[in-house]
């Protein structure tokens, strides 16, 4: 399992990107925007399903990724941005 954490405070409304580098899933998070309304959102993108990974809230200041396949992830870089 890999995390990727946010600060402690929660993310501001607008677009994010997480990517894997090969997926990336998008949402457009609004008000309230919470960790759990991003994590929603990530879910929701048509790709997720695809990916090779999965998203969870780590608690309310975070996500965890979970990949699907068990795999050497060492050179894979995960970014979650505003977009």
């Amino acid at each position: 399992v890999q995390t990727c954490a946010l600060p402690i405070f929660a993310p501001a409304a607008g677009a994010y990107v997480l990517s894997d580098g090969s997926t990336s899933l998008s949402t457009n998070l609004g008000a309230p925007a919470t960790i759990a309304n991003l994590v929603a959102g990530l879910q929701a993108d048509a790709d997720y399903a695809g990916a090779g990974f999965t998203v969870e809230a780590n608690g309310t200041d975070g996500i965890r990724i979970a990949w699907k396949e068990p795999a050497d992830v060492s050179s894979t870089t995960l970014s979650l941005r505003p977009s």
